[in-house]
C-alpha cells in the first residue's frame, strides 16, 4: 500500500491545518489559492447541481484539472468552484478539503479561511486553485468537503463523490511527475555580491542556470520565486540543445521587503510562447536554492562610529593664561626698546 503525505504552501487569502495524523513518507507540496472569482482555463470540467433539505447545501459544485505537460492524462492543477447556500441571511463558515486516493486513504490537504453565506445569493462562490507539486503521486482521487461553523467548528454539511461528479475520479499528479523530459538542468550556480553592512545577509546574487533541451532550440522564459512568491519573470531567452554557451545569469537585487533571515528559491522555465510550465525546480532537487543568506536593502544596518571627546575647563584655562602671559610679554619688550 503507497501512502502520501502533504505540506501545504498558502498563497495569499489563504491559510492551512494539516491532518493531525501525520504519514511519514517524504511530504509532497501543494499551493492553494482561495478566491470568489472564476476563471475559465482549457481542461477537464465537471459539473454538479445539487438540491437541499439541509439549512445549508451546495447549489452548485465544479472541478478544472488543466496543465498536463506530459500529455499523460493527469493535471498539475485543479480549481474547485462551489456556490454553497443557506436559509439563513448570513452565516459565517470555513471548509475542510479532504483527498481520496485509489487505496481509499484520505489525507485533510486544506482548511480554508472564513467566508460568509449570504441567503441564496449567486456572488459568494468560493474558487479554490490547486497547484501539486513535487511528489503528489499519480492517481485518480475523491474529493470530500465538510463545511463546519466558523466559531463552533460544528458541521453543517458533508458532501463528497457520492453527491458530485465533479468531486469523482479527478486525475492528479505532481509537476515531479508531469515534466517536460525534453528539458532539464544541467548546472545552476549562486554567487552573493553585496553585503553593505557585514552581517553575513546580502542585498544582491546572480543566479547562473545551464538548461539543455533534445530539441535543437527551445525559447523559455524563467520565474524565480523566494519562498514561494514570484519575484522576477525574466525575458525570452534560447536555449541550444546541450551547449553550455547558453548559460543564462540573472542578477537579483533585493530593494525592499526581504527581512535578515534565509529564504529557499524556486525556478519555473516556461515556454515563451504559451506560457505552459516546463520545468520546475525547488531546494528539494538543487540544494543550493535552500537557506540563502538575504536581506533588502532597507535593513541593511548602520554602523555608528563613536567618539569620545574630553572636555577640561582647567586645561583649556592654563592654555589661555599662557597665551595671555607670551602676549604681555611681547608687548612690554616692544615698549622697552
Amino acid at each position: 500500500m503507497r501512502l502520501f503525505t502533504v505540506t501545504l504552501l498558502i498563497a495569499v487569502l489563504s491559510s492551512f491545518t494539516l491532518s493531525a495524523q501525520t504519514l511519514t513518507k517524504a511530504m509532497p507540496n501543494i499551493k492553494v489559492q482561495q478566491s470568489v472569482k472564476v476563471t475559465t482555463k482549457q481542461s477537464i470540467v465537471k459539473k454538479s447541481v445539487m438540491s437541499h433539505q439541509n439549512s445549508v447545501w451546495f447549489y452548485e459544485v465544479t472541478s478544472e484539472a488543466y496543465q498536463d505537460l506530459d500529455q499523460d492524462g493527469y493535471f498539475q492543477n485543479l480549481t474547485l468552484n462551489f456556490d454553497l447556500d443557506t436559509d439563513y441571511a448570513s452565516l459565517d463558515v470555513f471548509v475542510d478539503i479532504a483527498f481520496i486516493n485509489q487505496y481509499g486513504i484520505s489525507e485533510l490537504v486544506y482548511t480554508s479561511d472564513l467566508f460568509i453565506l449570504n441567503g441564496d445569493s449567486e456572488h459568494d462562490n468560493q474558487q479554490f486553485d490547486f497547484q501539486f507539486f513535487d511528489l503528489w503521486p499519480t492517481d485518480y482521487y475523491q474529493v470530500h468537503i465538510t463545511v463546519r461553523d466558523a466559531y463552533s467548528s460544528e458541521v453543517y454539511l458533508t458532501t463528497n463523490n457520492n453527491d458530485f461528479y465533479a468531486l469523482e475520479d479527478l486525475p492528479l499528479e505532481g509537476s515531479l511527475f508531469d515534466q517536460d523530459n525534453e528539458l532539464s538542468i544541467y548546472s545552476l550556480t549562486i554567487q552573493y555580491h553585496q553585503d553593505a553592512d557585514n552581517d553575513q545577509y546580502y542585498e544582491n546574487f546572480t543566479l547562473a542556470i545551464d538548461a539543455d533541451t533534445t530539441y535543437g532550440y527551445q525559447n523559455v522564459v524563467a520565474d524565480i520565486l523566494i519562498d514561494g512568491q514570484l519575484f522576477y519573470s525574466s525575458n525570452a531567452f534560447t536555449i541550444y540543445a546541450d551547449s553550455t554557451e547558453d548559460k543564462q545569469y540573472f542578477d537579483i537585487n533585493l530593494q525592499s521587503g526581504f527581512v535578515s533571515s534565509y529564504y529557499d528559491i524556486e525556478v519555473i522555465l516556461r515556454d515563451a510562447n504559451d506560457g505552459h510550465e516546463l520545468h520546475y525546480i525547488n531546494s528539494n532537487s538543487w540544494a543550493n536554492l535552500a537557506n540563502l543568506a538575504l536581506e533588502s536593502q532597507e535593513y541593511i544596518q548602520e554602523e555608528y562610529v563613536e567618539v569620545e571627546v574630553i572636555h577640561s575647563s582647567g586645561s583649556v584655562g592654563y592654555i589661555l593664561m599662557v597665551l595671555l602671559g607670551v602676549a604681555f610679554y611681547r608687548r612690554m619688550s616692544g615698549d622697552i626698546a
